[in-house]
């Protein structure tokens, strides 16, 4: 068996046999951005709904195209079956916020979600185009989570 060198840099790494330790263990090569699914019953989802009952999250999915919205859905998926999850997939914006990060072809997608009584609500989704989430989407996932909070 061979195995990808990770501890040298990427334009000399080779493929080479396992060092072998104590005789009887080899080191091999684990994937680091595999991530075991829970066996629990995974997340309820549920859509943020405005007063006029119309879903935004479930609005701005359908509009993406088919590749895009079966990324961001895999996302959504993965923490769905897998919370508590850090990053790559979630990152946290404090006081219960927290955005699934999906990306297709270099292009950045994000999903705002909260937790409420072991259900993944989901507030806001946007394609991210700047490094830094802009304000105005993160003011308008906390006016939600507020919303949802508070009824």
């Amino acid at each position: 068996r061979f195995f990808l060198d990770e501890n040298v840099p990427r334009r000399t790494r080779r493929w080479r046999k396992p060092r072998q330790v104590d005789c009887s263990l080899s080191i091999v090569y684990s994937n680091q951005y595999t991530m075991p699914m829970s066996k629990e019953v995974p997340l309820p989802i549920a859509f943020y709904r405005t007063p006029g009952s119309t879903e935004p999250v479930r609005e701005w999915l359908m509009s993406l195209p088919a590749e895009v919205r079966k990324e961001v859905g895999a996302e959504i998926r993965t923490v769905q079956n897998s919370w508590p999850l850090g990053k790559p997939h979630v990152d946290g914006f404090g006081g219960g916020l927290y955005e699934a990060r999906a990306s297709y072809r270099g292009q950045q997608y994000r999903v705002f979600f909260i937790i409420v009584e072991g259900t993944m609500v989901l507030l806001h989704g946007f394609q991210k185009k700047t490094q830094k989430t802009p304000t105005a989407e993160i003011d308008l996932a906390r006016r939600r989570q507020k919303e949802v909070t508070s009824s």
